[in-house]
């Protein structure tokens, strides 16, 4: 049996279908390079199997070197995410002081909302305080 352009395509095709049905972004680079074997073995009938089994090869390689840089790339681009640290998204955020400091320890007005905060340092309410990090859910401040 002779393994004609259509063959090439229609492996990719089902490549490319199985990997909506898995996990994973493999199938769909050897999807594409069994696709663009198809499409090569078209423009050029006749060429063995061993040649259009090389190339399907080749493409699969060079679309999984490929793909796997473009996934680095988009997967670097993912900022760290503060969801569910609200304490973390306020961080370089000045708040008023609403309870000054006794003992190193007051509470900020953020929002509409009252938060306890840490400081070396002496705010009475009114004052105006930076935060620099977050223990818990209590403010660190300068």
């Amino acid at each position: 049996m002779e393994i004609l352009y259509w063959h090439w395509i229609v492996l990719g095709l089902i490549l490319v279908i199985s990997e909506i049905l898995t996990p994973g972004f493999f199938f769909m680079w050897m999807g594409l390079g069994s696709l663009v074997t198809g499409f090569v073995a078209y423009f050029f009938p006749g060429m063995p199997f061993a040649a259009t089994g090389t190339l399907f090869v080749l493409f699969s390689i060079v679309f999984c070197y490929f793909g796997r840089i473009f996934y680095k790339k988009s997967s670097r681009e993912i900022h760290k995410s503060t969801l569910n640290q609200r304490g973390n998204q306020y961080i370089g955020q000045k708040f008023t002081v609403e309870e000054g400091t006794v003992n190193g320890v007051g509470k900020v007005k953020v929002g509409d909302s009252v938060w306890p905060f840490r400081s070396s340092k002496e705010y009475k309410a009114g004052d105006t305080v930076e935060i620099k990090g977050v223990d818990g859910i209590t403010l660190l401040a300068d």
